[in-house]
């Protein structure tokens, strides 16, 4: 009885176990501390720009493009929470907006259909223009087990992709609450 009661608790431990993970970026997992990530990255051909209080800054290719890319941490522990790229701004509209939605169009193939997708801006004046001014989005959302994707138009003529960890997002709000 107590070997079938054992081998029932080490069975739902593995299933708990696997059921815990974190969102990745190419193949790291978006968890633990920023030195660790940095390397990890680092060995993917990211190059090292600077450190700051809320993470650290990288330089290095992806999707065949030259990005900024972003560590971003939890205010306390420092873990890793967010990793956020920034592509080149683009000029013209029609550039711009067909790239996002290839960069769309990959996310897709991955993580599915958005669970958010928002366009609400005005048709009267340039697309890019009313988004400088603040007068609308462009973004969808995609969500995976552990975390989600947003890929955004901004206003600067750039597109930006972010990759959230669901639990070291709520790790983050935590963190932030022990502050009030």
């Amino acid at each position: 009885m107590k070997k079938i009661l054992l081998s029932i608790i080490c069975i739902m431990a593995a299933i708990f176990a696997q059921a815990e993970g974190h969102m990745t970026f190419k193949g790291i997992e978006i968890d633990g501390d920023l030195k660790s990530v940095i390397s990890n990255l680092s060995k993917q051909g990211f190059k090292y720009v600077d450190s700051t209080n809320i993470g650290a800054m990288m330089n290095g290719w992806f999707t065949g493009r030259e990005v900024e890319l972003f560590v971003l941490t939890t205010p306390i522990s420092k873990t890793v929470k967010t990793i956020a790229i920034s592509y080149e701004s683009m000029y013209t509209w029609s550039t711009l907006k067909a790239r996002y939605e290839e960069l769309s169009s990959m996310l897709k193939n991955k993580y599915g259909e958005p669970i958010e997708d928002i366009d609400d801006v005005s048709d009267d004046y340039s697309p890019l223009h009313e988004l400088t001014m603040d007068r609308g989005s462009i973004y969808r959302k995609y969500s995976s087990e552990f975390g989600n994707v947003v890929i955004e138009i901004k206003g600067d003529g750039k597109i930006q992709l972010y990759y959230f960890d669901k639990a070291n997002m709520l790790l983050n709000s935590e963190e932030e609450q022990s502050d009030l």
